[in-house]
C-alpha cells in the first residue's frame, strides 16, 4: 500500500512539473488588439491604464515594498512598413530618453514568443529613490507592434526574472 501511495505521489508531482504549473498562470486575452499573454495568477491585472492595453502588478510584499514590479503590454498600429522597420530602434531611443537617470547594463538581442520573432532591450536606471531594471520586447504582425515591458527593482529582479520571461514568451498574436 505504501509503495502505491509513493508511486501515485511521484506521478502527481511529475504531471504538475511537466504541465509547467499552469494552475499558477492565467491567460489574459485582448480580442480587440488580437493578443493573449500569460500572467501570474497572484498578480493584479488592470486594462486600459493610460497608454497601456494591460498592466499586471505583483502583490506588495509589506509596507516597506515601495515599488510594484509589473508587466505591461501595448499594441500599436503603425502607419506603414517603414515605421515597422524603424520602430524597435525608435522605441528603444524614446524609452531611454524619457526615463530619468543614467542608464547602465544596457543589452539587446533577439527573442521569440511562440513563432513570432522579436527584439528586446534591457537596462537599469534610477527612478525617484529606486534603481529599476527594465526589459522591453517588441514583436510585429503586419503593421502592428506589440510591446511587452517588465520592470522590477534591480535588487529584486532576480526574483521575478522567470515570471517576466514566461510572460514575454507566452505572448500570442492572432
Amino acid at each position: 500500500m505504501r509503495k502505491k501511495i509513493v508511486s501515485i505521489s511521484v506521478i502527481i508531482i511529475a504531471c504538475v512539473a511537466l504541465s509547467g504549473c499552469h494552475f499558477l498562470w492565467i491567460k489574459y486575452k485582448n480580442k480587440d488588439k488580437k493578443f493573449s499573454i500569460l500572467f501570474s495568477r497572484f498578480w493584479t491585472i488592470e486594462e486600459n491604464k493610460g497608454p497601456l492595453d494591460v498592466v499586471c502588478h505583483a502583490p506588495l510584499k509589506g509596507k516597506n515594498d515601495l515599488y510594484r514590479e509589473n508587466i505591461n503590454v501595448i499594441a500599436a498600429e503603425l502607419p506603414n512598413q517603414d515605421a515597422v522597420d524603424t520602430f524597435f530602434q525608435m522605441n528603444k531611443d524614446v524609452t531611454m530618453r524619457v526615463l530619468p537617470g543614467l542608464k547602465s547594463n544596457v543589452s539587446e538581442g533577439e527573442i521569440f514568443a511562440g513563432s513570432h520573432r522579436g527584439q528586446y532591450f534591457s537596462f537599469e536606471t534610477s527612478m525617484e529613490d529606486h534603481k529599476i531594471k527594465i526589459k522591453s520586447a517588441v514583436f510585429f504582425k503586419g503593421l502592428k507592434a506589440y510591446i511587452v515591458t517588465c520592470s522590477a527593482q534591480t535588487s529584486q529582479y532576480h526574483k521575478y526574472k522567470d515570471v517576466f520571461e514566461k510572460s514575454i514568451k507566452s505572448l500570442r498574436i492572432k
